[in-house]
């Protein structure tokens, strides 16, 4: 039953990874077309005719404006990019985070049942020392005890 649970459970986190993948790489299809489209705007700025000298600083604006656009949408598609990569191939640090401490707990638990354990089978092992202690005890008394009542019966 457990097993079963373990199974839905993973099918449940392999389909919201595959959903969550297929929205990551639908947003950054359309932050290349952005890009693409920037660096055409770009180039078509570049080949234009030459700008007058009191039109400078406005154009510069639009440039920083452009080079700010640019930067926003790169940065977004690393971000993207690494969640991604994370998705595919590990845990987010919060996930691994968990696990390492689930992983602690029950190492300390093993742990702990181990030394329970040890300690069990060294009482149960003195326990059988004690009892066969007992009984060679008793078997010597009574074998005495054998010898010296025929002495006894036989005057």
């Amino acid at each position: 039953m457990v097993f079963v649970l373990n199974l839905e459970n993973s099918c449940i986190n392999l389909s919201l990874r595959l959903a969550t993948c297929c929205r990551i790489d639908a947003e950054v299809a359309k932050l290349r077309k952005n890009l693409d489209a920037m660096r055409v705007s770009q180039k078509l700025s570049d080949e234009g005719p030459g700008n007058l000298p009191l039109e400078t600083s406005n154009p510069t604006i639009e440039a920083l404006k452009r080079a700010q656009a640019h930067i926003r949408i790169c940065s977004r598609l690393e971000e993207l990019l690494l969640k991604k990569r994370l998705l595919q191939y590990g845990d987010t640090p919060e996930v691994h985070a968990q696990k390492v401490d689930k992983l602690k707990v029950l190492s300390e638990s093993l742990a702990n049942s181990s030394v329970k354990a040890e300690k069990r089978i060294s009482d149960a092992r003195f326990q059988r020392e004690e009892a066969l202690k007992f009984r060679v005890t008793k078997e010597t008394e009574v074998s005495v005890i054998e010898k010296v009542l025929p002495l006894r019966n036989h005057p």
